[in-house]
């Protein structure tokens, strides 16, 4: 007789993924609830990291945010230095879906 065998559940590595890709995914979704204050979800993602220990010695949050700026995720265009997402590919004239 054929049956089920039951065991733990194992979630396959993330060595493939980078410190910065682990931490954008989350900062995404931060940025989203947050409704788009960077400043918000980089305190949040901070806090994260205090308890959960999402970064490491060789990689932190203050690298991650040098990233994101080099990388051009985000911007300190605003009047006080404020840090400011930039637009997105939607919002360009020659993407797919463009607003009139």
């Amino acid at each position: 007789m054929l049956g089920y065998r039951f065991s733990n559940y194992t979630p396959p590595p993330d060595q493939a993924k980078s410190d910065f890709e682990k931490l954008h995914k989350i900062f995404m979704q931060l940025v989203l609830i947050t409704a788009g204050n960077v400043a918000e979800a980089l305190q949040w993602l901070t806090e994260l990291d205090k308890q959960y220990k999402l970064t490491s010695d060789k990689y932190g949050i203050g690298d991650f945010i040098e990233q994101l700026k080099r990388d051009g995720y985000i911007s300190e265009d605003g009047p006080k230095g404020e840090l400011n997402p930039r637009p997105c590919w939607c919002s360009s004239p020659t993407s797919a879906y463009h607003p009139s």
